[in-house]
């Protein structure tokens, strides 16, 4: 467990290639989020992890996906501080369009 309180962070949503690995393949990005605008952490650092209640939040508002079409997408949260950089997080993500917009 490590505090990330104070990490620079961007979280990034790019559409998947179809027929290709979504984590190695990827088109480009669609949204972009950082410590810079809108990622927070939440919540106390614990080493013990049952009591760690640290949380990463990316808001994600309706604005960012309204001119998305609907499918597979892939997101990844990075650390972006010089010479730390790591992928934290990862995983796919589903967008579905509603019958009103």
């Amino acid at each position: 467990m490590e505090d990330v309180t104070s990490f620079q962070m961007e979280w990034s949503l790019r559409k998947t290639i179809p027929g290709k690995d979504p984590f190695r393949f990827q088109g480009e990005v669609v949204i972009t989020k950082s410590t810079v605008d809108v990622i927070t952490v939440t919540g106390a650092y614990n080493a013990t992890q049952n009591t760690n209640t640290q949380r990463v939040i990316v808001p994600i508002y309706d604005i960012d996906t309204e001119s998305l079409v609907g499918g597979r997408y892939v997101c990844s949260l990075k650390r972006m501080d010089a010479g730390l950089e790591a992928v934290l997080s990862h995983g796919i993500v589903e967008v579905l369009i509603a019958t009103v917009r």
